[in-house]
């Protein structure tokens, strides 16, 4: 992915049209629109803008840039990330670790009961 596609993306994510960047950072929304579809570099300068009125920082539109192949569902998932505050960034990383640590459960994990979740350990045993 290009550098203009992953600023293109982070904008739509937050909702915002070229315009509103373009008032933001200073710039025009011909030049940006040039820069989203590849057809220009954005200077330092402008980058630093555009990242300031996306609300990331330079280091977050390059990790989605560094996404060797474009995988539509991460690329949501890591603008979606960048977009939340620091406290709902933590919740999500958490909320991540129990799906993945729900995945390494055993198929009979009755002792495991996630708040205001229930687990019958009796249909368990009878099932087995």
């Amino acid at each position: 992915m290009h550098l203009g596609s992953a600023l293109r993306h982070l904008r739509k994510s937050k909702g915002l049209t070229l315009a509103d960047i373009a008032l933001r950072a200073g710039s025009h929304v011909g030049n940006l629109s040039r820069i989203e579809r590849g057809s220009t570099m954005p200077s330092m300068d402008l980058l630093y803008r555009i990242t300031a009125s996306l609300d990331v920082s330079v280091s977050d539109v390059f990790f989605i840039v560094d996404n060797r192949e474009p995988d539509e569902l991460q690329l949501a998932l890591n603008s979606l990330y960048i977009a939340l505050p620091d406290r709902d960034r933590e919740l999500l990383l958490a909320f991540g670790k129990l799906l993945r640590d729900q995945q390494d459960l055993p198929a009979t994990a009755d002792a495991v009961a996630l708040p205001g979740m229930f687990v019958d350990s009796t249909s368990a045993a009878s099932d087995s």
